[in-house]
């Protein structure tokens, strides 16, 4: 299975241990709609991304 992570830089300036590509990382996820993120990642990519 492929999901695609959003993580804004803020969101890892304060706390944790860095990581780079490749690192295992462990973390909470939930389901969000896709529409609801339209004016961060434009509706193109929101397309892509309510498709799966």
């Amino acid at each position: 299975m492929t999901l695609t992570i959003w993580v804004d830089d803020w969101q890892m300036q304060c706390c944790g241990d860095p990581f780079a590509p490749g690192d295992v990382v462990s973390w909470a996820l939930m389901e969000v709609d896709p529409e609801d993120y339209v004016h961060l990642v434009g509706e193109e990519r929101a397309a892509v991304l309510a498709d799966g």
